[in-house]
């Protein structure tokens, strides 16, 4: 069975559930390590945040009635990790700022553009095109990697419920 209880002293200190938390994700996490790391994922910020962030859902969320050792529950644990994955590359895209050798290939085919239509290149309406399309492809990277997150999400919920079918019915459904 899952227990439901944190230890106190570990519960109390915030430096102690963050080491612990970095421990348990050093190794691989266990469902019996998910009252740990959703405790850490409410006392941290960053990337251990968004690392632990399906933690917190998996431990509001799964039956106690389940057991520990159930083939659901390692699935859960797969999605659960995939999902803190997805959620710490979201976070780097968006932290990232462009990259500025992206902005060549843009100011060349600004100005082929520009000498298609015989039209005299001008340097800053030049480099304003091609930090916006700089900044165009930074956003799409963002984007793909918030539907990644997105669709981890989606299967770890979806794999709650059939975690939450499973302690209903007493058998795998």
């Amino acid at each position: 069975m899952i227990s439901r209880r944190v230890p106190q002293p570990l519960a109390l200190d915030p430096e102690s559930v963050l080491r612990a938390a970095a421990e348990i994700l050093e190794r691989e996490p266990r469902i019996t390590d998910a009252a740990v790391l959703a405790l850490a994922h409410l006392r941290s910020s960053g990337e251990l945040a968004r690392r632990t962030k399906p933690w917190s859902r998996v431990w509001q969320q799964i039956p106690a009635s389940l057991p520990a050792d159930a083939p659901e529950t390692d699935e859960l644990v797969r999605l659960a990790i995939e999902w803190g994955d997805a959620e710490v590359a979201l976070l780097r895209a968006e932290r990232a700022p462009v990259d500025r050798k992206a902005l060549e290939p843009h100011r060349q085919r600004g100005v082929a553009l520009k000498r298609a239509v015989f039209d005299e290149v001008d340097a800053m309406a030049l480099e304003q095109y091609a930090a916006a399309q700089a900044q165009a492809d930074h956003e799409d990277v963002i984007r793909v990697a918030r539907g990644a997150a997105a669709a981890a999400e989606r299967a770890a919920e979806d794999q709650l419920r059939l975690c939450s079918a499973a302690a209903k019915n007493g058998r795998r459904p």
